[in-house]
């Protein structure tokens, strides 16, 4: 199943082997597969591809987007076109960072006293802009003044492309009751697998942190 897949693509990233020598039957054929699997999603196969390929080499960058609208997908092979898929999904990963970086901006931030709370129409006003309520434009800005502050870090995961808002959220959502330390330490210990994980999984790994 996909969980099997998604483990066997995971030990590309672990220490291969002193030599093959050192494998089982089983663990060979294993390898050969994965080897054979990582070829066909890394190398390009047309000039499609080729093209497709330059693109990804420039990251995720807001002038990467024009570069990106360029390519045709249908002319990709089809392991390049999952590829797409994926960098496609991490580019909105890094368009979120910016949406975050410009919602704190616009919103302010956290009001110290309550006067300053009353006085507060932020929520408001960024539902007037976009096609949220009231009370979700509100948990939007108290997550996006995390992102800002005390877990600037998880912005940059995302804006890395490493990272989803879902999943920034999830850690904001959990450590708000905790001092910006305490946070901060919980954070860097979920950012190390936060890039292969589904939220399901990013959220046990919070549990654990």
């Amino acid at each position: 199943g996909c969980s099997t897949i998604e483990h066997m693509f995971e030990s590309l990233l672990e220490a291969p082997p002193a030599s093959e020598d050192m494998l089982t039957k089983k663990q060979y054929r294993r390898s050969e597969w994965i080897t054979a699997a990582e070829a066909a999603i890394r190398y390009p196969d047309s000039p499609e591809d080729e093209y497709f390929d330059a693109v990804e080499a420039l990251g995720y960058d807001k002038w990467t987007l024009g570069h990106l609208d360029e390519v045709d997908y249908d002319n990709l092979s089809p392991h390049m076109q999952l590829r797409y898929v994926g960098f496609v999904d991490r580019y909105g990963d890094f368009a979120q960072s910016l949406k975050s970086m410009v919602i704190a901006k616009a919103a302010g931030p956290t009001p110290a006293t309550k006067e300053e709370r009353q006085d507060d129409f932020a929520d408001c006003e960024l539902a007037m802009a976009t096609r949220m309520d009231a009370a979700e434009a509100g948990r939007r800005i108290q997550v996006d003044r995390d992102l800002a502050s005390r877990l600037a870090k998880s912005r940059d995961a995302m804006a890395a492309g490493q990272m989803t808002y879902e999943q920034a959220k999830a850690l904001s959502d959990s450590t708000r009751h905790l001092d910006a330390p305490t946070a901060q330490d919980v954070e860097a210990r979920v950012h190390r697998s936060a890039w292969k994980q589904s939220l399901k999984n990013f959220r046990k790994s919070l549990n654990r942190a």
